[in-house]
């Protein structure tokens, strides 16, 4: 196999595939590793330093009870496999006056620690989840606010929690906290004071997540930092209060000479928590489509065995041509995640063939890709793609080229396992984290998000091409299938754009076209 960008989110901070590199970002879930003891928290958001002569290091803040031994804790996976860094600062209510009741702990990600791999660093923090199925959504940060009244809704992330929101309703309060190490409690000052109502956060985990007011432009959100989780006081059910440690109390007082790491407003969020949602029925009947020899989009594959075996069932997109002159066909990078085997397979039993092997993909890597390139070698492939004519009798369209359509646009797409379904289009450039088939988190974005009414893709369909039929025997290519959920009883189709695709490449693969088939 060519060179792999098997970028997977190996737990700093979220659960990710073991060969990877980590991706880092606000909200994931972390462990300290003490000499005695080890703490689970939550990471809140990434930072940067100067080191000199000319580069520059990243590092993550959590509260301060996190670090039980200060400067000689590290911090690894949450599961303790693997190291990532170590603890740089911690202040829990100090009496020095120059870090005197302040409550937090400063991570130093460094690739010059024991076997530190090297992290990537993403400007992203966890937001609501859409749904009960592993989907969340993801805001990317632009800035930090210092707010200078109350009223604010206040949104946060534990990792055991998950995301809730609430009202600020104190400024730069004093509060005695339980001492982790000695009997008492320690004096933090300058928090501010969040009523959450009766949904608070009661976990200890929870513990240095990120605390955030979210923007809305039209249909985008983004993240405006405010700080970390330091304490809560659950005492009256209806009015659960939540306590945070500004951003600016740690950044203002030169630590490190600190940086937020931000996007400098470059959205990639798309609001589905109430959209407004037009729904349309496929008419279609299910018809049983009939594949030959040749390999095109909606051919059903088995990466790494056999379909009817140990292989994971997908469907295939759009013909491709590499540079260098290598045909080969289009999948979701998901597809790959389960197997060490490269090879892809069609067909079952003793009538079992392989046509090739995986020799890229890209899983939830930093540009939040996920697709897969087929080098098919021991068949024809065709620039074609599967869909019923007016009779309902499946035939081949000629892919003549590719295109981006608006919101509204209806597109269609086919899976191996739901067939041809169509909808609206409702979102573009929205963002997304989903678990995989190793129940470990994945990053998506610029994702397109089709409303298919009572019809839903399901496990099988990943990898099927999205497409506008242009006649009774064409198409154009939109992307190809990655996903779907439910949301508010609406099912809704997540598609990687083929654009996205050949733009990342740059110039690696070019789409293969075709006026007939």
């Amino acid at each position: 196999m060519e060179k792999s960008y098997i970028i997977s989110f190996l737990y700093l901070l979220l659960i990710y595939i073991a060969s990877a590199q980590n991706i880092i970002f606000g909200g994931s879930p972390l462990l300290i590793v003490g000499e005695k003891s080890n703490k689970s928290c939550t990471a809140s958001f990434i930072y940067y330093a100067p080191k000199p002569p000319n580069s520059i290091i990243y590092m993550i803040v959590t509260d301060g009870r996190c670090s039980m031994n200060g400067y000689n804790d590290s911090f690894s996976t949450a599961d303790g496999s693997e190291i990532l860094g170590y603890t740089e600062e911690t202040a829990f209510g100090n009496s020095d006056p120059q870090v005197g009741g302040l409550d937090f702990t400063i991570l130093n990600v460094t690739i010059n620690y024991q076997n530190v791999k090297q992290p990537q660093f993403t400007p992203y923090v966890i937001g609501p989840s859409l749904n009960n199925d592993g989907v969340d959504e993801i805001y990317s940060v632009t800035s930090y606010l210092t707010p200078t009244e109350t009223g604010l809704e206040v949104c946060a992330y534990g990792q055991k929690s998950g995301y809730r929101c609430g009202k600020l309703i104190e400024l730069d309060v004093e509060v005695p906290i339980l001492n982790p190490w000695e009997n008492g409690t320690k004096l933090v000052k300058g928090l501010n004071k969040v009523d959450m109502g009766g949904n608070g956060f009661e976990h200890e985990e929870d513990l240095g997540g990120p605390v955030y007011f979210v923007n809305v432009d039209g249909k985008k959100k983004t993240a405006q930092a405010l700080g970390h989780i330091v304490d809560t006081n659950n005492d009256d059910p209806e009015h659960k209060i939540l306590y945070y440690m500004p951003l600016k109390n740690i950044v203002n007082r030169g630590y490190y000479n600190l940086t937020l790491f931000t996007v400098n407003g470059d959205n990639i969020e798309v609001n589905l928590t109430n959209p407004k949602l037009k729904r349309q029925e496929n008419k279609n009947r299910k018809s049983k489509a009939i594949f030959d020899n040749n390999i095109y989009g909606g051919y059903p594959i088995g990466v790494g065995g056999q379909i009817d075996k140990s292989g994971q069932r997908c469907t295939t997109s759009f013909a491709m041509i590499r540079d260098g002159g290598t045909n080969g066909i289009l999948t979701a990078g998901h597809c790959a995640v389960l197997n060490k085997d490269e090879n892809v397979y069609v067909g079952t039993g003793e009538d079992a063939d392989t046509i090739g092997n995986i020799e890229v993909y890209e899983l939830g890597d930093i540009d939040g890709n996920d697709f897969a390139f087929i080098n098919v070698n021991s068949r024809d492939v065709l620039p074609c793609v599967i869909a019923p004519d007016n009779n309902n009798i499946y035939q081949k369209l000629a892919v003549t080229s590719d295109i981006t359509l608006s919101e509204g646009s209806n597109v269609c797409a086919f899976g191996v396992v739901s067939l041809y379904i169509c909808g609206e289009i409702i979102e573009i450039g929205a963002s997304t984290r989903f678990l995989d088939a190793n129940r470990n988190w994945q990053i998506l974005t610029d994702l397109i998000y089709v409303d298919t009414g009572n019809k839903k893709f399901v496990k099988g369909d990943s990898g099927g091409p999205a497409f506008i039929k242009t006649s009774d025997t064409t198409a154009q290519a939109v992307g190809h299938i990655v996903g779907g959920f439910q949301l508010q009883n609406i099912n809704i189709l997540a598609i990687t754009p083929i654009k996205k695709v050949l733009e990342y490449s740059s110039g690696r693969f070019k789409l293969l076209t075709a006026d007939s088939c």
